[in-house]
């Protein structure tokens, strides 16, 4: 399990119909409770993310997502996930979404790989 509680601050860098481009700074407290033997885990981290969108037509947006969460007592220990995908409006209230996502985590848990990735499709429901 892990838990995070955090503050922080964003912005837009560029924001208009077309596309819009904003940025993420805070810093947050971190939990990771672990099943096995290994030590439960407790540290604050730098956190710093940003976010692309960019709309090809009423149909289409394309996204790209960066962020990264580094313990600051030893920026050496960070995780980072980075997602790309596009969303497409199939109906008045429906969606599709199609993504990759690469989380990395340069201190992975014990038998846990470094890389991990996941390859979404998702529908959706606007009320």
């Amino acid at each position: 399990n892990r838990y995070n509680f955090g503050l922080g601050l964003g912005r837009y860098l560029i924001k208009d119909n077309i596309q819009n481009l904003k940025v993420k700074l805070g810093i947050a407290r971190n939990i990771e409770n672990y099943t096995d033997d290994q030590p439960d885990s407790k540290f604050t981290s730098a956190n710093q993310y940003i976010e692309y969108n960019r709309k090809f037509n009423n149909v289409s947006t394309l996204y790209i997502k960066f962020g990264i969460r580094e313990d600051v007592d030893n920026f050496d220990d960070y995780q980072s996930t980075t997602v790309g995908g596009f969303s497409f409006n199939v109906a008045q209230n429906l969606s599709l979404e199609i993504e990759e996502e690469v989380d990395y985590d340069s201190k992975p848990p014990i038998g846990f790989k470094k890389t991990n990735t996941k390859s979404i499709i998702r529908m959706g429901y606007n009320f």
